[in-house]
Parts: structure tokens; sequence; C-alpha cells
């Protein structure tokens, strides 16, 4: 299944790319509480990133390799450990109107078929990106970012 969503950052793509390489920008977007294990504070490609977050009371586990990255433009981290059966997210970075388009996409499944994907997974990532793109866009706004 595929689930994709976008937002336009009032900054730069090079200076929002930068922010979303990191381990603070990570867990400032990140809507839920999130304990890091490994993986450096700033990512590159090859390197392993692994933490566990908290919902509804449960730590959860991912662990996930940038499999590429193209500073500026995008990077793809794929889920090595987790819930999800398999999860690919494609961070991508396009200048547009002054500003960053950040368009994530999203190949999943949690493995329990396209039904379970549909009325659970899709709605738990608009819900998890709807509160990751406005944390971003709130960053970037207050002029934080600059």
């Amino acid at each position: 299944m595929q689930f994709v969503a976008q937002v336009q950052v009032p900054a730069p793509p090079d200076e929002v790319f930068d922010y979303c390489v990191t381990a603070e920008g990570f867990r400032t977007q990140f809507p839920f509480a999130v304990r890091w294990l490994e993986g450096p504070q700033t990512w590159r490609g090859g390197d392993v990133i692994d933490f566990r977050y908290r919902v509804a009371g449960l730590w959860m586990r991912h662990r996930a390799s940038i499999v590429t990255y193209e500073r500026g433009r995008c990077f793809v981290d794929e889920m090595t450990q987790g819930i999800y059966r398999s999860f690919r997210h494609a961070h991508h970075f396009t200048a547009c109107d002054g500003g960053t388009c950040v368009r994530d996409q999203i190949d999943f499944t949690l493995g329990f078929g396209r039904l379970a994907d549909r009325l659970i997974g899709l709605p738990t990532l608009a819900r998890t990106f709807g509160k990751r793109h406005a944390a971003l866009l709130a960053h970037f706004s207050r002029g934080s970012g600059a």
C-alpha cells in the first residue's frame, strides 16, 4: 500500500533537508515519545537509525537503514525491524514558491492484508504525518530554522 503526504515549508530546501536528517529534527517532528537506541546525530547514506516510540502506553521499536541519500534533494529509509512487515519511506525536498515542498511517500504493509493496510495503516499514517508536517511547518514558520 502507498501513502503520500506533502507540506510547503517557508525555508530553502538545503535548510529543511539538513534539519530532517538529524536526530533532533526527527524527535521534534515525531508525534510520539522517542527513545534513541542507536544511530548518529546526523544521518548519511548507509547509516542505521534505531529508536523506540511510545503509543498508547506501549513502546514500539523501529530500526531502519538509510538506503538513498542525495543531500538537499531526498533520502530514503527502509525499516529492518518494527511493527510493519515492510516500510519504505522516501523523503523528497523540492524548491517551490520561495520555500520547500516536502513530500513523504511511504510504501508499506502491516502484513495482515490490504484491508488492514487500508483500515489501520492509512489512517494511522495520515494522523502521524499530519502531526509531523504541522511540527515541521511550525519550526520553520517561527524562524527557528534560520
